[in-house]
């Protein structure tokens, strides 16, 4: 692994609550769709750096195979693929998400640090 893959690895989390406090005041804000892509951005940024993976080349059976292969708790694996669901159910119907917005920023923190605390 090369110095730059291994620093972005290192800083993931640190890059991901960057992005989910911009997320929180596109939320406060009301801007649903820049909360939505926001909060996209940092689970699929955390998750491309920490696993040191190209973000063109993640998808959701990828990220769960790599997981399940680093012993990542299954509940834990669900949870991120649901927020990443969620996350693309609000792109193309927002309205059925207006007071779910908090619940999943709230969620996006918790699997970060979960997953941070599980991939060394």
């Amino acid at each position: 692994m090369n110095n730059q893959n291994e620093l972005k690895r290192r800083q993931a989390r640190k890059i991901a609550e960057k992005q989910l406090k911009n997320a929180q005041q596109f939320l406060e804000a009301k801007d649903m769709k820049a909360f939505i892509e926001e909060v996209s951005k940092a689970i699929w940024g955390f998750t491309a750096n920490k696993l040191s993976i190209p973000i063109a080349n993640l998808t959701r059976d990828n990220i769960e195979s790599i997981l399940k292969n680093k012993n990542v708790k299954d509940e834990l694996i669900i949870e991120l693929i649901n927020i990443l669901d969620q996350c693309e159910f609000a792109r193309f119907a927002p309205s059925q998400l207006d007071g779910n917005l908090q619940s999943i920023y709230q969620k996006a923190i918790d699997v970060i640090t979960h997953l941070e605390e599980e991939i060394k």
